[in-house]
């Protein structure tokens, strides 16, 4: 099982594509501004450029950063943690509980109806409750979209000694019988890993 700083991070990392919603939002609002273009005359074109992008483009930036660790840790745990064996007594499908979350997807959408641009507040905010949702999140199960988007589906599961599990698999899962091995990544969730016979 991963070290609690990094069942933290992924937890973290499970609410991030927020970050692209609210950039796609920024851009759409700032549409009729929206220039790329990128000089290299000078190195104090290249300088503006560099700035430039990352003033308009930091969560989009944030986001792929975010993705990228997300996806090297549970890679890097896939790789190193001990497997286990398990015997299920129950499994169904779970990836229709992402359409609650999906929607908290959409909060930076309200950025349309407001007033005013304060992205420094909005996203100071948006941080703080990102914070204390994964506090407290962090050994239990989540839903992780960019676990999603890698190819996992989620499944609960219940073994045979009555304990409830979200259990993530790239391959489709229909009877109990195809879940042999683990790997357990936080208190509540684990990972198939397929026979390779």
């Amino acid at each position: 099982m991963y070290s609690n700083f990094i069942k933290f991070i992924l937890a973290f990392t499970s609410l991030s594509p927020i970050l692209l919603s609210y950039w796609i939002v920024k851009t759409l609002q700032n549409l009729n501004n929206f220039e790329i273009y990128f000089k290299i005359d000078s190195w104090e074109s290249v300088v503006d450029g560099l700035k430039n992008i990352i003033l308009n483009h930091y969560l989009l930036l944030l986001f792929i950063l975010v993705f990228l660790l997300c996806k090297f840790l549970f890679l890097q745990g896939l790789k190193n943690l001990s497997i286990g064996a398990i015997e299920l007594k129950s499994i169904k499908s779970v990836d229709v509980n992402f359409n609650p979350i999906l929607f908290s997807y959409i909060l930076p959408w309200s950025k349309f109806f407001l007033k005013n641009n304060e992205d420094f507040i909005f996203i100071i905010g948006f941080i703080i409750i990102y914070l204390i949702y994964v506090y407290l999140g962090k050994n239990s199960f989540h839903y992780n979209l960019i676990l999603r988007l890698l190819g996992y589906k989620n499944y609960e599961v219940q073994t045979k000694k009555e304990i409830g599990y979200l259990l993530l698999s790239k391959k489709k899962l229909i009877n109990i019988n195809q879940v042999t091995n683990y790997i357990q990544i936080s208190d509540y969730m684990i990972v198939n890993i397929p026979n390779k016979n």
